[in-house]
């Protein structure tokens, strides 16, 4: 960018032009209500296009000209450009823009920092766009605009008029450059301040963890949107407040909080906050410092660990439950031998008591009761113990018939209607045949039990593709009692049951087998109108994860 030279106003005046009219020199006292009347324009405006649209309103009214336009060098471009134009067609400013530094009279103004005036800018051999002469520029006068000693730009003014001159009103010219000079350069900073302190502002929004930046009594004195959303609070309501109060929902600060020992360490520290309500934060406090190294505040920065604490908890508490798990298999295999020979003391006392016996009802009872044990015992390890699966590719719909005809076979009375409608271009799946026989045969006998109350049952069984997630769908339908809201989410939990004779394992063994696939099972569930079951495979091995299950229930 040129620096602006101290030289005498060149004034040059063609041979070739004629004789003009110079305007009588401005007095005094009207240069100085000019001047005053630019600079109440200047002060008016801020922003960078109204501001050279007013001054080149005065300049052309002051001045006496027709018209006036601001070019402005481009770092970018390496051009001086048309920022702003009055009294000029859109074809003049398009024909001189993108000037050169140095090329034309602008030019040359530019660079050499130094105010230029002409006669008859259409016949001056310097001027390199045909636009002036195409629109008769006469007499034209180019001044730099300077800002801090450096060339910013170049005001020009002219007259279409050929009598007109305007050499006396050079050093006027000069002068609102200097002014205008500095506005524009006052306007270009506030602009860069305004757009910088914006950016900042959309920046410390967009980071979705809270900001706050605290003054060393702990009250907020900036906050991001991030904090307000994790505290649930406006922000208008966070900035002002207490530290203690925003995150911890009490007035006063701890003995020994984060702030405290950041502040007076000069390092970051972190610790972990449970608000009231259960939420997790974890509060990072880095203390802010002046140039003396001395403490003026802190910043906070919260995230919000919720999830991942519980899901830490949950993991914990999965752990222990696998070891409960592992420890209740040992004690019902141990516990499973001695059942065994009760069961069979029991038979063989039972055959030789004669049949009007009155302790024979007794001890059928204790004998239903000690089968009754053995069959929970049985579903626990069933549940419990790892199984190794042995996967073959499976039809699905032969192993549901074999299933339907063996539940049949439980309900003959027929109260119970099940139809199968099955897809007959279902593909084949890799599973457990024994698994998933054991999966259907649960379902269906769920629904056999839902039904019980009706005086006509009606179990339907779906199969289905789903081609977008390439998955196979199992849907078991009944129109029985349904299963209230406060049941839907413990279904699947282990002994879990509403069955007067149900272990409730049944339901948690198949959500094992199934989830062990990749798949999953859900219910949707009506009270008085049924329920439906829906298991959802992957048809493809690749989703799918085989991982034996140890008494980890379904969350």
């Amino acid at each position: 960018m040129p620096v602006r030279k101290n030289k005498a106003p060149a004034v040059a005046i063609p041979h070739s032009a004629g004789i003009a009219t110079a305007a009588p020199a401005q007095p005094p006292m009207k240069r100085v209500a000019a001047l005053s009347r630019l600079a109440a324009v200047l002060s008016h405006s801020q922003q960078l296009d109204p501001l050279m649209e007013e001054a080149l309103a005065v300049v052309t009214d002051v001045i006496g000209t027709d018209m006036a336009l601001v070019l402005l060098f481009d770092p970018h471009s390496g051009d001086l450009r048309v920022r702003a134009a009055r009294g000029v067609a859109r074809e003049y400013i398009a024909g001189i823009d993108h000037l050169k530094p140095s090329e034309g009279l602008a030019g040359q103004v530019y660079v050499s920092g130094e105010p230029l005036v002409v006669r008859d800018a259409a016949r001056d051999p310097r001027v390199t766009r045909s636009v002036v002469a195409k629109f008769n520029v006469h007499a034209l006068a180019c001044v730099p605009l300077i800002a801090v000693g450096k060339v910013i730009g170049v005001l020009v003014t002219a007259s279409y008029d050929p009598e007109r001159a305007i050499a006396d009103d050079l050093e006027l010219l000069e002068c609102i450059g200097l002014q205008l000079g500095m506005a524009i350069e006052n306007a270009r900073l506030l602009a860069e301040s305004t757009y910088a302190s914006k950016l900042w502002e959309s920046t410390f929004n967009a980071i979705q963890d809270g900001i706050s930046v605290h003054r060393p009594d702990l009250q907020i004195i900036k906050a991001n949107q991030a904090l307000s959303r994790i505290l649930d609070q406006p922000l208008d309501t966070l900035v002002g407040s207490s530290c203690c109060l925003a995150i911890l929902g009490r007035q006063g600060s701890l003995p020994d909080c984060a702030d405290h020992r950041a502040t007076v360490s000069r390092c970051p520290t972190t610790e972990i906050v449970e608000r009231p309500g259960g939420k997790v934060l974890r509060v990072t406090v880095s203390p802010l410092l002046d140039d003396q190294q001395q403490v003026i505040g802190s910043v906070h920065v919260v995230s919000d660990i919720t999830e991942h604490v519980m899901l830490e908890r949950r993991i914990a508490r999965a752990e222990q439950l696998a070891l409960i798990g592992e420890l209740a298999a040992g004690l019902a295999h141990e516990v499973k031998n001695p059942l065994a020979g009760i069961k069979g003391a029991l038979e063989i006392v039972l055959e030789n008591l004669p049949e009007g016996d009155a302790n024979r009802a007794v001890l059928k009872h204790v004998l239903d009761e000690t089968m009754r044990v053995n069959r929970v015992i049985s579903d626990l390890l069933d549940y419990a113990r790892p199984h190794t699966a042995s996967n073959t590719r499976t039809n699905l719909n032969q192993l549901i018939e074999h299933a339907i005809t063996m539940t049949q076979m439980q309900v003959a009375d027929g109260h119970v209607e099940i139809e199968f409608r099955q897809d007959p271009h279902l593909p084949t799946v890799m599973v457990d045949p024994d698994e998933m026989q054991k999966v259907i045969l649960n379902l269906l006998l769920n629904a056999v039990h839902a039904v019980q109350g009706k005086s006509k049952g009606r179990i339907i069984v779906t199969t289905s593709f789903d081609p977008k997630d390439e998955a196979i769908i199992l849907q078991v339908t009944d129109n029985g009692e349904g299963i209230a809201p406060e049941h839907l989410e413990k279904i699947f939990r282990p002994f879990y049951t509403t069955k007067k004779k149900g272990t409730g394992l049944g339901l948690a063994t198949s959500h094992r087998i199934i989830t062990n696939y990749g798949g999953t099972i859900s219910v949707e569930s009506t009270v008085g109108q049924g329920s439906s079951f829906v298991v959802r495979l992957p048809a493809s091995l690749k989703s799918r994860t085989l991982t034996p299950h140890i008494f980890q229930p379904p969350h």
